[in-house]
């Protein structure tokens, strides 16, 4: 029995060199997941909207802005192309924790999330916040059609 009924091509967006032009200022904190820490969850600040440039399968250039959800999982996976995941401490910022359910399973893991959550608020306390600040350089621009501040980075 195939499972192609199952995968519709047209569900899923494909992002060659994908490349980030503007972010919204406004920033949203949520909890996020991956398949590559299935016991971990950790509270990450993604803005609300991106303004990304990318090819497509055939290499022909285009540019879309993806908000919300949409936006948040490009910049989960642009992450993981960069080499980062959710729980580098300067994505989670240390908000890192185990899954409700999976604490007694995950015992040992949870000693070393709390010695990082310690560590990196020591850091946050000792350099107030200088290392956590966003460091491209980018122009606030005001959307004409939604009316929101965007941050356009300097390419």
């Amino acid at each position: 029995m195939a499972l192609s009924y199952l995968l519709d091509p047209n569900d899923y967006m494909t992002f060659v060199n994908p490349k980030l032009i503007s972010e919204t200022a406004h920033q949203i904190v949520e909890w996020e997941y991956c398949l590559s820490f299935p016991s971990i969850r950790c509270m990450v600040k993604r803005p609300q909207g991106i303004l990304v440039n990318y090819l497509d399968e055939s290499g022909g250039e285009h540019e879309q802005k993806l908000q919300d959800f949409s936006a948040r999982v490009f910049l989960h996976e642009l992450d993981h192309v960069e080499g980062r995941t959710m729980t580098h401490w300067k994505i989670s910022e240390g908000n890192i924790d185990i899954i409700d359910g999976k604490q007694d399973r995950n015992k040992h893991l949870m000693t070393t999330v709390d010695f990082y959550k310690d560590k990196i608020a020591e850091m946050k306390d000792q350099f107030e916040d200088e290392i956590f600040q966003e460091k491209r350089p980018f122009e606030d621009k005001i959307d004409a059609e939604d009316g929101a501040t965007w941050r356009h980075f300097k390419q």
